[in-house]
């Protein structure tokens, strides 16, 4: 592209280049764009560039062989189960598992699964990145939705979902999927859930405005219709008109009438996509992070009802960091609030520092 010359051409900041391609995990795209206009550029910046985009392509090959590996082991198992982002998606929407940046594999499980699938796990080399005692796993799988995993010697990292969603979201989208975990979720299941993921996350990243764009692109049977109709089943239809908002204004997907028509309609759309870019692109901390991020959550909820319940759970509700003091056993509920409380304040306090601020 002519626009790509141009801003080569003008000299960029490569430092910052290579700060924000980490940071947005789009280094596939920002290579083969460089790659494209190697003329302009130094031997030193076309060859760092090769050398990220060749361990890119090593490790998603290695956590490809290792997805099929852990679905293999949990099928002996007897655990039903879906893989969730990571290199399906890349081979799916992307056509080439290299061509997309992921550093761990999400499988999507039914929650009566979750404890086999994790002494499967264990006995496949991976440990627990949260040690609970027995009597905390019920309340555990009830407030949480996934727990996480690395293998000793590889450092692979799974993630074990039995929701979507963390209740604290107040959206239950899992009730509106049609297919049961365990077997492919549809195409239209498939971009509201990525939809959503973003959403949760401010969009904080642009791989994943890239992934709704490529998502669309690859899918010839999508079924637009039914999307909203999930969508707003699900009470989602902001979060997923955001994610079609962004991929529009980033990436120029070409969306039907019926969704620029719903587009139009919604006047907090443009004040959210306006948050999301300040997310994105600025380093917010402390305090004034919190209120965004927190006003922003309200927002991108079109129920009051739903804005209700995320009024209270978005500040109180266990994170894992919380898991790792919460007394043992729910009578200690309210030294739990107390201790939460006195969590927040320090983490989101005015002087709050970059790495605390990391929600």
């Amino acid at each position: 592209m002519e626009e790509v010359r141009t801003l080569i051409q003008a000299g960029p900041d490569w430092l910052e280049l290579d700060r924000l391609t980490k940071h947005h995990q789009v280094l596939p795209q920002i290579f083969r764009g460089l790659r494209a206009n190697k003329d302009l550029l130094s031997a030193a910046v076309l060859e760092s560039y090769q050398r990220m985009d060749a361990a890119n392509t090593l490790r998603n090959l290695c956590l490809e062989k290792e997805l099929d590996r852990i679905l293999a082991v949990l099928s002996q198992s007897e655990v039903s189960c879906v893989p969730l982002k990571g290199p399906r998606l890349a081979l799916e929407s992307y056509g080439d598992v290299a061509l997309r940046v992921f550093s761990d594999l999400d499988i999507y499980l039914h929650q009566n699964n979750v404890q086999l699938a994790i002494k499967s796990l264990i006995n496949e080399g991976y440990k627990l990145t949260l040690e609970l005692p027995p009597s905390r796993w019920e309340s555990f799988e009830r407030i949480a939705n996934q727990i996480s995993l690395t293998h000793r010697e590889r450092g692979w990292l799974v993630e074990l979902h039995w929701r979507i969603l963390n209740p604290l979201y107040a959206l239950d989208l899992d009730a509106h999927l049609s297919s049961p975990k365990g077997e492919a979720l549809t195409d239209e299941e498939m971009l509201v859930v990525l939809s959503v993921h973003g959403a949760k996350h401010i969009w904080d990243k642009l791989k994943w405005v890239v992934d709704i764009d490529r998502f669309i692109k690859s899918s010839d049977t999508l079924d637009w219709q039914a999307t909203l109709s999930l969508a707003e089943a699900a009470g989602c239809m902001r979060m997923f008109l955001l994610g079609m908002q962004l991929a529009e204004s980033y990436c120029g997907t070409k969306l039907p009438a019926l969704v620029s028509d719903r587009l139009s309609a919604d006047t907090a759309l443009h004040g959210l996509a306006i948050r999301v870019a300040e997310q994105t692109f600025s380093d917010l901390f402390g305090c004034r992070r919190f209120v965004v991020e927190y006003c922003y959550h309200l927002t991108v909820r079109e129920r009051w009802s739903d804005r209700l319940r995320l009024s209270w759970r978005w500040p109180l509700w266990p994170r894992s960091e919380d898991w790792q003091v919460y007394p043992e056993g729910d009578r200690f509920f309210v030294v739990y609030l107390v201790g939460r409380l006195v969590r927040v304040l320090r983490k989101w306090g005015v002087k709050a520092s970059p790495e605390r601020a990391v929600h």
